[in-house]
């Protein structure tokens, strides 16, 4: 059977839709779109936190790094 790498984005996607209790992009997707915050994931160290939905490079309070990106960009949606 061949192997299937993700990107490290896909991971994150992925981690951050099973962390947050989705059980899909799709479902993330039409939540986040509802609320002025959406799940977002540290890319660095794979902490959650509810940041803006367009969020590129929030600051994780986890490792301290700003690379905290929303589910939306993620996804690819925003």
């Amino acid at each position: 059977m061949p192997e299937i790498a993700l990107t490290l984005k896909a991971v994150r996607l992925v981690e951050l839709c099973e962390t947050v209790g989705f059980k899909t992009v799709d479902d993330l997707i039409q939540i986040s779109m509802r609320d002025s915050l959406c799940p977002a994931i540290c890319m660095e160290c794979g902490a959650t936190a509810d940041m803006e939905r367009d969020q590129r490079q929030g600051y994780c309070e986890a490792c301290g790094h700003n690379r905290m990106v929303s589910g939306l960009v993620l996804a690819g949606f925003i």
